[in-house]
């Protein structure tokens, strides 16, 4: 009977933790999204197809995080029947690096359509850097020593849980904001003979620009409380 309750108790615990990681994410990016282009970060709203969309980033990052825990296990399995102590802690270090920034390089290469070689140079080049340097403490740590650690009480579960939480609220930041620095295409839409491009939907209404620029301080909102035009927002920047 306890056991059971334990299972109810935890399972609801989870769905929780994963419901508030989902609106969290879903809010952070939006957040950064209209945060870059000047745009009232307090007037965004996140819908019902946001949390999806939310929670689907969730499980692709963690699939990416999973495979390349896989790969990176059968890397430093391999490499200790061959390389030194040492040269197994470099490679250690760049598996644990991969396993924290690819699921950020692929998203970034998908939400801009293109492969960025010299962001890929720069985290290869800096990933060999420190897994040269940092030999020292990197070979004991192990993906499955922490597993059980945490099983242990040696690290609590809710640390584990918020460096979690963290991680994807920054990744969904960085996505959200730095994928507008890359060429982007929105639809567009002519209302009374003026062309708008689509920025985002908030609450059932569009919010359209004129002018594709990080430095906006005019937004359109359509359509309008008693108003048949698109209303004008101006950003006034004290």
């Amino acid at each position: 009977m306890k056991t059971n309750l334990n299972i109810i108790v935890n399972s609801s615990v989870f769905l929780a933790y994963i419901s508030f990681l989902g609106w969290s994410v879903a809010y952070i990016h939006g957040w950064a999204k209209f945060y870059y282009y000047n745009y009232p970060w307090e007037f965004v709203e996140i819908g019902i197809n946001n949390i999806a969309r939310a929670l689907g980033y969730i499980l692709f990052v963690s699939m990416i995080v999973v495979i390349t825990c896989a790969i990176g296990w059968i890397i430093i399995k391999g490499a200790k029947q061959v390389f030194s102590r040492k040269t197994v802690a470099s490679i250690r270090t760049f598996v644990i690096l991969s396993i924290v920034f690819t699921p950020l390089l692929v998203q970034l290469s998908l939400v801009t359509h293109k492969t960025d070689y010299v962001i890929i140079s720069v985290y290869l080049l800096g990933a060999i850097t420190i897994s040269l340097i940092c030999t020292k403490h990197s070979y004991h740590i192990s993906i499955r020593k922490i597993i059980r650690d945490i099983k242990n009480h040696k690290i609590h579960l809710l640390t584990a849980l918020t460096m979690v939480y963290f991680y994807f609220a920054l990744s969904a930041f960085m996505i959200g904001y730095y994928a507008q620095i890359f060429p982007k295409t929105y639809a567009q839409i002519t209302l009374f003979e003026e062309d708008y491009y689509i920025f985002g939907r908030c609450n059932g209404t569009f919010i359209l620009l004129q002018d594709i620029g990080k430095k906006n301080n005019e937004f359109f909102l359509y359509p309008c409380v008693n108003n048949t035009k698109p209303c004008r927002v101006t950003v006034q920047n004290n």
